[in-house]
């Protein structure tokens, strides 16, 4: 099973489970899918790169992703659980790195155990860029 696999299947097992973590209260609901430039324009930014959402808040002016590059866009989904996290913030143009991997950062919500299927290995990869248009 390729991490692409392996993530949704965690996801799914996982959709309706209160995430725990302090200030996060308004995760909202595990996503699992692109978006394209149009839900996040009408802020004003666009961000640079293949966006794959990882949450949805109720509103889309922040949400945590991960960045696929447009040469990575044939093979990511064998080692998707490799990719940096990051979060963007809409209202100020902010992209911040929140995790090296999957793994690492659904330690915020999960005990170790539940997540040792997943990778400890993280790949270098540029940061990504937001343009304010």
């Amino acid at each position: 099973m390729n991490a692409y696999d392996k993530i949704e299947e965690f996801l799914e097992e996982y959709q309706y489970e209160e995430l725990d973590q302090e200030g996060c209260d308004d995760f909202g609901d595990l996503t699992f899918e692109f978006i394209n430039d149009d839900n996040y324009t009408y802020y004003g930014y666009k961000i640079m790169t293949n966006v794959f959402q990882l949450n949805f808040s109720g509103t889309s002016d922040w949400f945590y992703f991960i960045s696929i590059e447009d040469k990575d866009m044939k093979t990511y989904k064998k080692n998707l659980d490799q990719y940096p996290i990051y979060f963007v913030n809409l209202e100020d143009g902010t992209i911040t790195r929140e995790g090296d991997n999957f793994k690492e950062f659904m330690k915020r919500f999960f005990e170790d155990g539940d997540l040792k299927q997943f990778s400890d290995e993280y790949l270098q990869q540029d940061f990504p860029k937001i343009l304010q248009l």
